[in-house]
């Protein structure tokens, strides 16, 4: 784990949210005149872990790109792209609540399951923000045919309010070379969620494969 920052920006980091193979999220406060404040979440490239090429970096700045012509309730927010000191760093919302796979082990320690309403409600979220990703158009008005290919319950955020968000948006791809997107015909995501013409690499994916996952997750929120 590289060593945490205590500034990035205008921001000053606070403590970690979460860590992945090759970067983390800190929650971070962002100060103005007059005490103003504003809690934000920072995911920070952690360039100096082995194996984090330049394949990794342009994902991270892909990401970046898309979250911030992304703006929908359910899809959470990108608000700014930065790099420090070698550091590349996405602002972010932040989702003051747990992943809905925290939420599902939650309930499988405690022996019950989700009510049929709040797994019919977290669908309708989901698919709302799913259809606004997937009619979603570049900034000249073409269409990008955006798939997430790694919808999952950790990739779904829920804040306290019970608003669903998706997250992680980094090995989406687009048929726009704006965005940096991974060649046809390579095969990421999460097998468990996996359509099948994902699992075999087809060249040419649709927002289809969101949806296979989609009912995936549902049933497992369902069980």
């Amino acid at each position: 784990m590289s060593e945490a920052p205590t500034t990035l920006g205008r921001y000053r980091i606070g403590r970690m949210l979460g860590a992945g193979a090759f970067g983390e999220v800190y929650l971070a406060t962002l100060h103005g005149a007059e005490g103003f404040e504003k809690r934000v979440a920072i995911k920070v490239l952690a360039s100096d872990r082995p194996g984090c090429d330049p394949g990794r970096q342009r994902a991270f700045i892909r990401e970046g790109m898309l979250g911030a012509d992304l703006q929908q309730a359910n899809i959470v927010g990108v608000h700014e792209f930065g790099e420090e000191g070698g550091r590349y760093y996405l602002v972010m919302d932040y989702i003051d609540g747990i992943s809905l796979r925290a939420l599902l082990s939650i309930c499988t320690g405690r022996g019950t399951r989700l009510p049929t309403d709040a797994v019919c409600e977290l669908g309708t979220q989901i698919c709302i923000g799913l259809d606004h990703a997937h009619r979603a158009t570049t900034r000249d008005g073409r269409p990008m045919n955006l798939v997430h290919r790694d919808l999952k319950p950790a990739n779904l955020m829920l804040d306290r309010t019970g608003t669903v968000r998706i997250v992680d948006f980094g090995i989406a791809r687009t048929a726009s070379q704006t965005y940096f997107t991974t060649a046809a015909g390579q095969v990421k995501g999460t097998p468990a969620y996996m359509a099948p013409e994902q699992v075999v690499g087809e060249a040419t994916l649709t927002g289809a494969v969101d949806q296979f996952a989609l009912g995936l997750v549902l049933c497992e929120a369902a069980s």
